[in-house]
């Protein structure tokens, strides 16, 4: 799996390592200090710990390096369990004389062993069980229900205000949350029965409203959420502005054309899935918000204890710190978006100089770059386009870069004038054509006819922006390889 001078060098860290004064060391033979040092629960270290007695030594190497080889490179993974798992796998000591290193083996194998029958990520772990009660029912009439009401209702909600202002948008949380007190009420006062539907006994009342049942409803609000984009091709076919294609009009047309490319969509998913969902190291950290939420609305176990920020343990149970984060945010809520409107585009730099044009323009939160250390105290804006609290740091610190980068870009090419843009608004998403004035997208005719004229030979540009994007992508994805 490595070569030997990665070894050499992992043996090197991980003496460097044990010669700190970090208060915790794999001598430690505490519960706590194993959590502390694994980043687990006490229970999880408990469990790893039976399952490590089971494991002889090859078999916990070849689990190390299985582990090493999908994780070496793994930003959300710890670069101190693979220093360990490497230098596990490069002493031959250990494997020679088994019997003077219990201590050392005892303590890998439990590491191994966490790794393995649990998920590699303490985010995951600290909301996903890794077990589950196959008796649990999932698919009941009263998930099915509640579910493609609130599909129906989102779906028509989001698509007749996506055209509309104000506008407003049904989320998969709020579903979430609303049907929780359904799916209560249905176990609370419905009748115990059964019935016939489509030739098999389906049960009323199957009792407890569990969280199978809600998860189902969840998955369903979740896709629900984004609307198709076939509407994008239905608006500009039909408007007489644009292409005014009188055939897109038809329902007929219109419900094939969503059916063809939401069903494509699904099908790729379906068959990426071996690749993207599957393996344990593809996190997906916006699903994860939705099974702690679920988590948290049926914890009845009482205090649970998990590790939290700077590998402390916290007590809190999930459902009163959803609720106190919950009455805290619906408090703020009210000061950016109605007393005081300005919190939610915060300009204050503007403010300084407001007939300063290049300080706006530099600084401007709404018609500028952006470039100010305190944009806005509103969590809908800071939120708008990556989420903080639940990507990993070094994603939104790549976007963050990213976007420096490309304002200083910006700047050098809009105060030199490049191609003409020095004329135009710096930041804008409003279309030109080649006088400064707004483009006039009715005038359609010259954009048809070199398609016509060129036929297959014709490029549009915005393809090429795609074939970038994919390249960089695999570019990016090989890079470790």
């Amino acid at each position: 799996m490595s070569d030997p001078s990665e070894k050499r060098v992992a043996e090197d860290e991980i003496h460097n390592a044990e010669g700190r004064d970090d208060g915790i060391s794999l001598k430690d033979d505490t519960v706590l200090a194993r959590a502390q040092l694994f980043g687990a629960t006490p229970d999880e270290v408990i469990e790893a710990e039976e399952h490590g007695r089971t494991l002889n030594l090859n078999e916990a190497k070849e689990l190390a390096e299985t582990l090493v080889y999908f994780h070496e490179y793994d930003p959300n993974f710890s670069s101190e369990s693979v220093i360990r798992l490497q230098s596990f796998i490069a002493n031959e000591e250990l494997f020679q004389n088994p019997e003077k290193n219990e201590e050392a083996i005892s303590n890998i194998k439990t590491e191994i062993s966490l790794l393995t029958i649990n998920s590699p990520y303490p985010e995951v772990r600290a909301v996903v069980s890794n077990k589950d009660d196959p008796s649990t029912p999932a698919g009941t009439i009263r998930a099915w229900t509640i579910g493609l009401l609130f599909v129906v209702l989102q779906s028509f909600v989001n698509q007749l205000f996506s055209v509309r202002q104000p506008s407003i948008r049904l989320q998969a949380p709020v579903i979430q949350l609303l049907s929780y007190p359904l799916g209560k009420a249905w176990e609370k006062w419905l009748p115990v029965g059964k019935f016939r539907l489509f030739g098999s006994q389906v049960q009323l009342n199957p009792g407890k409203f569990n969280q199978k049942e809600h998860m189902l409803i969840s998955i369903m609000a979740n896709v629900s959420t984004s609307l198709p984009h076939s509407r994008y091709i239905v608006f500009t076919s039909w408007l007489k502005k644009y292409f005014d294609l009188p055939f897109t009009a038809d329902f007929g047309f219109q419900i094939c054309l969503a059916l063809s490319m939401n069903l494509l969509g699904f099908g790729l998913a379906g068959l990426v899935r071996r690749f993207l969902v599957y393996p344990s190291f593809c996190i997906w950290p916006r699903s994860l918000a939705t099974v702690a939420l679920n988590q948290s609305l049926h914890n009845e176990s009482g205090n649970s204890s998990v590790l939290g920020p700077f590998k402390k343990i916290y007590s809190m149970t999930r459902y009163r710190f959803f609720m106190v984060s919950f009455a805290a945010m619906f408090v703020w809520f009210w000061f950016p978006d109605l007393i005081v409107s300005a919190l939610s585009l915060f300009n204050w730099l503007a403010w300084i100089s407001p007939n300063n044009f290049n300080l706006t323009a530099i600084t401007g939160v709404s018609k500028g770059l952006g470039f100010n250390p305190l944009p806005t105290f509103d969590w809908n804006i800071a939120t708008y386009y990556i989420d903080p609290l639940l990507v990993p740091f070094h994603v939104t610190f790549n976007m963050f870069l990213g976007a420096v980068l490309g304002g200083i870009t910006i700047i050098a090419m809009y105060w030199n004038n490049t191609y003409n843009t020095g004329y135009l608004p710096i930041n804008t998403n409003t279309m030109f054509d080649n006088t400064g004035a707004k483009y006039n997208v009715s005038s359609r005719p010259a954009y048809l006819d070199m398609i016509y004229r060129y036929q297959l030979c014709y490029l549009d540009i915005s393809i090429l922006i795609y074939i970038d994007i994919d390249i960089t992508l695999c570019l990016l994805n090989g890079y470790p390889d």
